[in-house]
C-alpha cells in the first residue's frame, strides 16, 4: 500500500510514517499543499493522511480541489 503523509509538523509526521512504515506500507511524505498537488500529479496513491493547518493553504481546501478534479482515495484527516 502507498500512502501520502501530507503534515508539516516534523515530529507528528515523523511518528506516523515511521508506524506505518513498521507495518510494511510505502509512505511518502510532503509538508505542505503544493509538495501534496505535486506528489499527487507523479505518483499513485493508495490513501492519504492530511492536515488540516498546512503553511500553505487550508488542507480541506486542498481536499475539495483533488475532488473536485476527479482524486477517490481514502483520506484521513488529522487537526
Amino acid at each position: 500500500m502507498h500512502v501520502l503523509v501530507c503534515e508539516d509538523d516534523e515530529l507528528i509526521a515523523s511518528g506516523i510514517v515511521a508506524g506505518l512504515t513498521a507495518q510494511g506500507l510505502v509512505v511518502e511524505h510532503v509538508a505542505n499543499a503544493a509538495a501534496a498537488r505535486a506528489m499527487l500529479r507523479v505518483a499513485e496513491f493508495d490513501v492519504m493522511v492530511l492536515d488540516l493547518g498546512l503553511p500553505d493553504e487550508d488542507g480541506l481546501k486542498l481536499l475539495r480541489q483533488q475532488r473536485k478534479d476527479g482524486l477517490e482515495i481514502p483520506v484521513l484527516i488529522l487537526t
